[in-house]
């Protein structure tokens, strides 16, 4: 795609992307390795735009990537068209998948979870409809959201900014529990109390560090953990578990029930009550959405006690 400014310079939406990386990264190498491309393939994208423009837009005596006059410019600028390119493909997307009757939700590995329960319920009922999630950050879904690349999103935040519709949506409460190795002194345990990891170096995913609830948990019980680390997901968490990191602290419905770890309910602790359903504001949810929606609304999660399953035969399963 090639944009055109005042019928004289012709640009290329590809070349304008290396751009704004090598300007975000403030680094040739670095946006090359984001690109998955050659420092020189990246140099060369930016030398044909400086030549198209007839501008410099780097300052190369730094040696940092630091932006001229004219690089500011267009990194303000370019950021803008960028976002406009993405919401005009994804609206064109949107349009060309009505016909296939395809629901995109945004959501964290957390918010999955929460979901699957809504995901399985709309597919019994909408024969023909289909579902497509997409775990990424929290930090990143109302942004997508909004640009319209998903219909849905799921955040774990009360309230959402932007101009989207939000939807509070309770689910039974979930615990917390400790993934630790086999040869942990709380491996034998049914459950353990928060008190117990006062001296553990912790291990929470990402998007959960320094959890509120846990930490008052940890505040009411007069108790804090020797330290803490995160990890991007669950494999990498188990992972760091195994080499002996640290105790895991993961939501009890994302702890994994398969492996050679082990799984101990950590009592009198609550992760989740509720979750935040956005959709676009200016753009009425379709019939699929809305009802996508509410079966969010109607599904119902395992019921949790004390952060432990109700239905579990045994509160320390084996993974």
């Amino acid at each position: 795609m090639a944009f055109c400014f005042f019928g004289v310079v012709h640009m290329e939406l590809g070349e304008l992307k290396v751009f704004l990386m090598v300007a975000e990264e403030r680094s040739f190498s670095r946006a090359a390795t984001k690109l998955y491309r050659t420092q020189p393939a990246v140099s060369q994208a930016v030398r044909r735009l400086e030549d198209q423009l007839g501008e410099r837009l780097f300052d190369r005596t730094t040696k940092n990537a630091t932006l001229t006059d004219a690089g500011a410019v267009l990194f303000r600028e370019g950021t803008r068209l960028v976002r406009l390119a993405d919401e005009a493909a994804a609206a064109v997307r949107r349009q060309s998948e009505r016909g296939r009757a395809i629901v995109r939700v945004a959501g964290s590995e957390i918010a999955a979870h929460v979901v699957l329960p809504a995901i399985s319920a709309f597919l019994r009922q909408r024969d023909g409809s289909g579902v497509e999630f997409h775990s990424i950050a929290e930090a990143d879904i109302v942004a997508a959201v909004t640009a319209g690349t998903f219909e849905i999103g799921v955040v774990m935040q009360e309230r959402v900014p932007g101009q989207l519709q939000q939807i509070r949506v309770p689910v039974q409460p979930t615990g917390l529990s400790a993934i630790v190795p086999r040869s942990h002194r709380l491996a034998s345990r049914r459950s353990a109390a928060i008190t117990e990891l006062q001296q553990e170096r912790i291990i929470v995913l990402t998007e959960l560090e320094s959890p509120a609830h846990l930490a008052a948990a940890f505040t009411a019980a007069s108790a804090r953990p020797a330290s803490e680390i995160s990890m991007p997901g669950i494999d990498s968490l188990k992972r760091a578990v195994e080499m002996g990191l640290g105790v895991g602290i993961v939501p009890s419905s994302v702890a994994p029930s398969t492996g050679a770890l082990v799984v101990v309910p950590l009592a009198c602790t609550s992760f989740l009550n509720a979750v935040t359903v956005v959709c676009r504001r200016n753009e009425p949810p379709t019939g699929n959405v809305a009802r996508f929606i509410d079966a969010v609304r109607r599904s119902q999660q395992p019921i949790v006690t004390l952060g432990v399953p109700s239905n579990a035969r045994r509160t320390a399963a084996r993974i």
